[in-house]
């Protein structure tokens, strides 16, 4: 038997990430501080209409298409942390991009990330 699933993400969906879309400050270059070393952050499309921001080997963030909004995820590791209400917001397809853009610098300026995450994949990402 073989499973399969739709990775490529709807034309509804890429376009929050275009210019002016609420998600298109996912598409710059992002960083966040692993013990004191700057790391910089990998956005991946993993399902149909579902972005996950990673760092090293963790995933920090989600977002998904949800109707008319997008919905903002995380593991309970970062979600539980006192930045982590960002991580239980849902956002209307319609609202600002740069209210989005600042919630989310705020959110990655306080997560705590354990450096176990970032020892392997992460030692190249920290580089740049």
């Amino acid at each position: 038997m073989t499973v399969r699933y739709s990775r490529a993400p709807s034309e509804r969906f890429l376009r929050v990430f275009q210019e002016g879309g609420l998600l298109n400050s996912l598409t710059h270059p992002l960083s966040c501080y692993v013990g004191g070393e700057k790391v910089w952050l990998d956005l991946q499309f993993r399902n149909a209409d579902q972005a996950m921001l990673y760092c090293g080997q963790t995933r920090v963030l989600v977002v998904s298409l949800a109707g008319e909004s997008i919905r903002v995820g995380a593991h309970p590791t970062y979600r539980n942390q006192p930045a982590g209400q960002f991580a239980l917001h849902n956002w209307s397809l319609t609202q600002s991009g740069e209210t989005f853009k600042q919630e989310l610098s705020q959110y990655l300026s306080l997560i705590e990330i354990g450096p176990r995450w970032t020892r392997s994949e992460g030692r190249c990402r920290l580089a740049g």
